[in-house]
């Protein structure tokens, strides 16, 4: 990558704002530190409800696919994710892949574009930040068959990556048992704090108090009680329910 300065496309399906999202936002403004050229594919996108660096438009977003249901009769997302993936892989590589072709696809989250591009002859990169599979709650013999199908197909998908990613030497674990018939190795690049937020720590002159950051803080209290959450709320995560006290 040093010889040779490269077009990267990132596909996500949904360029909000959480954890993923940063994670390739944060891989992409590397990417463009050191020259390389760097672009979004995605299934949905919000200026509204984005990072800074999407919504101020430093790198280009291309859309496909967003007409299509995220779910029926809120059922049946895993499905529904798939298919708008299905669609924005086929979309993009029959009919605007040449413009501006990019040398390298780095996937997330849904790993179906992959054989897709394989098939196609292109450069990927999966980013596995947990096994989707083990995200589905447990349900009875009809949840059984839907899931059957979509999970065989995360681990077929996931397996045609040229090079396969993980967040953490515990992802790496859990990937190994999750995918036992995926024998490439397992490579670790961790989350970094993201460089903007980097520069505005930077840029302040004095530390300030928590309790002006966060006016219902206050500081002279001896029994005061700080809930902190370094993650999104989201049912999948498993968190349960938390509170948050203020003296």
């Amino acid at each position: 990558m040093d010889e040779k300065k490269l077009k990267v496309a990132f596909i996500h399906p949904d360029l909000g704002i959480g954890g993923a999202e940063r994670l390739v936002l944060d891989v992409a403004s590397a990417l463009s530190d050191e020259g390389h050229k760097v672009k979004f594919i995605t299934n949905h996108f919000d200026k509204t409800h984005a990072f800074d660096e999407l919504k101020n438009g430093e790198y280009p977003v291309e859309v496909y696919g967003d007409w299509l249901p995220r779910s029926v009769f809120g059922k049946f997302h895993a499905l529904c994710a798939y298919m708008r993936m299905i669609y924005l892989s086929i979309v993009y590589i029959l009919f605007f892949r040449n413009k501006d072709k990019p040398d390298l696809y780095f996937i997330d989250l849904i790993p179906i574009a992959i054989p897709l591009l394989k098939l196609a002859n292109e450069n990927v990169i999966y980013y596995c930040h947990h096994p989707d599979l083990l995200a589905s709650t447990p349900g009875g013999k009809l949840k059984k068959i839907y899931r059957t199908p979509i999970d065989w197909l995360e681990q077929k998908a996931t397996g045609k990556a040229d090079v396969i990613l993980v967040n953490s030497e515990y992802t790496a674990s859990v990937f190994r048992k999750t995918f036992p018939q995926i024998t490439k190795p397992i490579h670790i690049l961790y989350p970094t704090i993201a460089s903007s937020y980097q520069k505005t720590v930077e840029d302040l002159k004095t530390a300030t108090p928590i309790n002006e950051l966060v006016p219902q803080i206050k500081s002279e209290g001896s029994n005061d009680v700080v809930f902190l959450s370094l993650n999104r709320f989201h049912p999948v995560k498993k968190t349960g329910v938390s509170y948050s006290c203020y003296g």
